[in-house]
């Protein structure tokens, strides 16, 4: 908590403006980083020459040093694999239902809750599978179990592509849904108190978005050139629910743009994260999921409302059916 994190399965463009946000003071090792980076990164740098460490970081799937242990300490042990994942979606309840799933003595967590992997970076994967593999823990099989919760899996279109070929025998996700519009401001919200200086760029560039009238005016803002009346705007004079609001118009705006320019909202869901956050686009649910329906039956996935997770205890009718989906007591 606390630590910087970069989401590597979001989109290139946003993966290296997080590499720009870094907060180098933290790692000395990656000090060096802006003399690599300089002003190209998104068109120059080969990212896996990027040293820094970071369990979400780029080194981390390429070239931090990891030692497979096969041998957990004994012969009734092994390292498990997940045998079940939380896919999506933010700010939906995935942490706490991950928080308590972990407390089942069946059920032993990786070391991180957000693994990360599969949403990585094309050119990054599969580059260490040991990586992942390391992440989780030693068990007995057949008796205790493992898991992974990555809420950017359900956004990040060739997920579920890698799943299948890595675990072709999985087949059990849970998927968290929450109001679109709660979720959505959630999701404001906490940008707002994490990254302020963030959401306070993304207004800009919505209330840019807004100014213009045609997509070749509007494809200037897309390529992050802030338009000339940015020094109209004090941050001091504008709402957190006017600037909510701003972003949403903007964000539609730059999704239907997206759509027109791709040929499908599906197709502007996916690729237009870099401009347009997840604030809009991870609220449209049905755009996700019937992309991983091309990979998964409808039965392979348990979708958990959020509103059922608020008042859940271990013996509750919504955590007793997910016990029961899992498989274990």
């Amino acid at each position: 908590k606390g630590s910087p994190r970069l989401h590597f399965g979001m989109g290139k463009n946003l993966a290296f403006e997080r590499l720009l946000n870094f907060d180098v003071s933290v790692y000395p090792s990656f000090a060096g980083y802006k003399d690599l980076v300089g002003d190209q990164i998104m068109n120059t740098v080969d990212v896996t020459k990027l040293e820094f460490k970071h369990p979400y970081a780029i080194e981390t799937i390429t070239t931090y040093p990891i030692k497979r242990i096969n041998e957990c300490g004994n012969n009734q042990t092994v390292r498990l694999q997940p045998n079940f994942m939380i896919i999506g979606f933010w700010k939906s309840g995935t942490t706490a239902l991950f928080e308590n799933l972990s407390m089942h003595p069946q059920l032993l967590p990786p070391s991180v809750k957000e693994i990360m992997y599969f949403s990585a970076l094309q050119n990054l994967y599969p580059q260490s599978l040991d990586f992942y593999y390391s992440q989780f823990p030693c068990g007995v099989p057949g008796k205790q179990f493992s898991m992974e919760g990555t809420p950017s899996y359900l956004v990040v279109h060739y997920v579920p592509e890698r799943i299948k070929k890595t675990y072709p025998s999985l087949g059990k996700f849970i998927v968290c849904v929450r109001d679109p519009v709660d979720r959505s401001y959630s999701y404001f919200q906490m940008m707002l108190r994490t990254v302020p200086q963030k959401v306070w760029g993304i207004y800009l560039h919505m209330e840019c978005v807004l100014s213009k009238d045609s997509w070749e005016k509007f494809s200037v803002v897309w390529k992050r050139n802030i338009c000339s009346n940015e020094k109209q705007f004090n941050q001091n004079s504008v709402t957190k629910v006017d600037m909510y609001d701003r972003i949403v118009k903007g964000q539609i705006v730059v999704l239907k743009h997206c759509a027109t320019l791709l040929g499908s909202y599906e197709k502007a869901v996916f690729e237009c994260h870099s401009v347009n956050p997840q604030i809009i686009t991870s609220s449209l649910y049905y755009y996700f999921i019937h992309h991983w329906l091309k990979y998964y039956k409808m039965e392979n996935y348990l979708v958990i409302n959020y509103v059922d997770l608020l008042d859940s205890d271990r013996f509750s009718p919504t955590m007793l059916k997910i016990i029961t989906y899992i498989g274990v007591e």
